[in-house]
């Protein structure tokens, strides 16, 4: 998520759906070298979930040497894949 060539990897999973190519889920790798907001990880993930399949965070890392901003910006990145689970987007 840190880099987020969204509109790309959007089209290609649009077009493996169009062209009936089995997909299970999206996998996003959550990489973060500075902060970012709960509310803009939330705005992203929101943007993969469009095409309606799963979304599975299988990594997530934070590289800022604070332990008070990385259990922040943890507990914002956890509460938004909450909030994208709840609502029916399955993460």
């Amino acid at each position: 998520m840190t880099y987020f060539p969204s509109k790309k990897y959007l089209a290609q999973a649009r077009d493996f759906l169009k062209n009936r190519v089995p997909i299970d889920g999206l996998g996003v790798q959550g990489h973060f070298k500075e902060t970012i907001s709960g509310a803009e990880i939330w705005s992203r993930l929101d943007q993969l979930a469009e095409p309606k399949i799963p979304i599975w965070v299988t990594e997530l890392d934070y590289a800022n040497k604070g332990q008070e901003k990385k259990a922040q910006f943890l507990q914002d990145a956890l509460l938004a894949f909450f909030r994208l689970y709840k609502s029916d987007h399955r993460i």
